[in-house]
């Protein structure tokens, strides 16, 4: 007689054959994605492939046409936002979306909440200023002063300060200086460390491999690889056909 199988555990977030629209143009078809409780996807492909639409979905920006999104198996598709995020889901967007007009202080201040359920505590005010003491230097300068990696690192001190579950970063590497860009992959491998989910959107093999335990590609909309790292980088043409690497 043959033993009952476990029932596998219920992922973190999921999102279940989502079909996005922009108008009459269909960006998403039928994407599945799931995250479980302390994993970390890299979420890759090129440019316009529908990766910050399913992010958005995801996190109730955009509602999708069919599918549905759940957080530990409750339906939470059509939600606002902020009730998304209550539950324990932080996103730092491409383009870090700070408050330009308050101080570092201020938007630190604005962004601190307690450890969400499931969630490890910790995170404080203190600790992010350790981890990014540029930030400590500049509590009283406003967001618009900040350089471009300053801005990023206040991006993700407020996401970590809400004490997720789960962490978004779409592009947080884009377009900053190298070291700036090393800072920040070790913060991200020291959020990982702790044990929070993580979906991490970026362009860097090298660095989204090194820290994802699997990553999921994009084509048009449609999910074409969905496995781990070693995969992955083991196939040089699948990385040229769908990464242009």
């Amino acid at each position: 007689m043959k033993a009952p199988q476990a029932t596998p555990p219920v992922p973190l977030l999921e999102g279940r054959g989502l079909d996005t629209y922009y108008g009459q143009s269909h960006v998403l078809r039928g994407v599945s994605l799931r995250i479980a409780a302390g994993e970390a996807i890299g979420l890759m492909g090129r440019n316009g492939m529908g990766k910050t639409t399913l992010i958005r979905t995801l996190v109730g920006l955009v509602r999708p046409r069919a599918g549905a999104v759940l957080f530990e198996g409750e339906d939470i598709t059509g939600l606002p936002t902020f009730a998304i995020a209550r539950r324990g889901i932080a996103y730092v967007p491409e383009g870090r979306g700070i408050f330009a007009s308050l101080s570092v202080a201020e938007n630190l201040a604005i962004a601190a909440r307690p450890a969400q359920a499931g969630a490890a505590p910790g995170w404080s005010v203190a600790r992010v200023l350790e981890i990014f003491p540029r930030l400590a230097d500049r509590l009283g300068h406003r967001g618009d002063a900040l350089s471009g990696g300053e801005q990023q690192m206040l991006a993700i001190a407020r996401a970590l300060l809400s004490n997720p579950r789960l962490i978004i970063l779409d592009e947080a590497t884009e377009g900053l200086a190298p070291i700036v860009r090393d800072e920040i992959w070790k913060t991200v491998a020291l959020i990982r460390s702790t044990g929070m989910a993580t979906l991490l959107v970026d362009k860097t093999v090298a660095a989204v491999t090194a820290v994802a335990d699997r990553i999921v590609i994009l084509v048009k909309g449609e999910v074409v690889f969905a496995d781990t790292p070693d995969r992955l980088t083991a196939d040089p043409q699948l990385l040229h056909r769908h990464l242009g690497v």
